[in-house]
């Protein structure tokens, strides 16, 4: 594997580990409602970030670039929907639990709502870990930047 595709996998996991922080430090911090809102701003951030990145690595293989984007689209469409999932899990749960706590007094009683919502964000966190993870291996392939019989093989199945 190259030194491009390594920094490119790093940047990747380096994301994935940023995001994984900042669900951990909003927990610990849960009292500070304006350290509350710059991790969530700067986490949600960071998840469009990941999305830009992960993107940019499509247009720079030798698929996308033959225009062959439905290959790509094909291959890491549960990635592409789980992100875009996870994003709009986590900034609604970010206004709606800022929202419902912002004015009040320490003491903060979960609605049912928040809770629902806090757990599917969760979850979701782990889905959007492993398929991003997996989409930064497979981006990682040799066979995605170069012409090859693999590629070749999957034009024919496509006519």
């Amino acid at each position: 594997m190259s030194s491009k595709y390594s920094a490119v996998l790093a940047l990747h996991i380096l994301l994935i580990c940023v995001d994984l922080g900042f669900n951990t430090a909003s927990t610990i911090v849960f009292n500070n409602n304006n350290t509350q809102l710059l991790l969530f701003i700067l986490q949600d951030t960071a998840i469009v970030m990941s999305i830009i990145v992960l993107l940019i690595a499509f247009t720079s293989t030798f698929v996308f670039q033959a225009g062959l984007i439905l290959i790509l689209i094909q291959k890491f469409a549960a990635v592409l929907v789980v992100a875009t999932i996870y994003l709009i899990l986590s900034i609604t749960l970010h206004v709606v639990h800022l929202r419902d706590r912002w004015g009040t007094s320490q003491r903060y009683i979960w609605p049912v709502f928040v809770t629902v919502l806090y757990t599917l964000q969760r979850l979701t966190a782990i889905l959007h870990y492993f398929f991003y993870k997996r989409a930064a291996l497979f981006l990682s392939d040799p066979r995605f930047h170069y012409d090859n019989e693999w590629l070749r093989e999957q034009v024919r199945l496509r006519n």
